[in-house]
């Protein structure tokens, strides 16, 4: 089953995905990331997978579909989802992500309800607003 959610940070709006324990190739292709991104008034998607040098791998696709260094918001986004998939312990504040620019350090700072206060390399938080499942 492949769990997907809605979020919003900053002016983004954005479907995370988890990617770690299944084939999810259709995402990952450009068209369909595209459209996706069309139909649903997206500014792209964040996939959340394994990876080796750090807590997980974030790979960002902007709504046209090729695979990009990933924003800010993009950024705190998939730590947030991270978060709720539970990729480390429960009430974890410090996590490791990789991506196209290499090992990012980033501190969850507070969490209400579904918003959650996000620093990414000791830059000002930003807010993360899961908006819930997406379908």
């Amino acid at each position: 089953m492949i769990r997907m959610y809605r979020y919003t940070a900053g002016d983004e709006s954005l479907v995370a995905i988890d990617g770690r324990d299944v084939m999810i190739p259709r995402f990952r292709d450009r068209r369909t990331v595209h459209a996706l991104c069309l139909i649903n008034r997206l500014d792209g998607i964040v996939i959340v997978d394994k990876s080796e040098k750090a807590d997980f791998l974030l790979e960002y696709r902007p709504k046209d579909g090729n695979a990009a260094c990933p924003t800010e918001n993009a950024r705190r986004c998939s730590v947030a989802f991270a978060d709720l998939l539970g990729v480390k312990p429960f009430h974890t504040k410090e996590y490791s992500l990789e991506d196209q620019d290499g090992v990012h350090s980033a501190c969850i700072l507070s969490h209400l309800g579904e918003s959650k206060e996000v620093a990414i390399d000791g830059t000002p938080s930003g807010t993360v607003f899961c908006e819930g499942e997406f379908e």
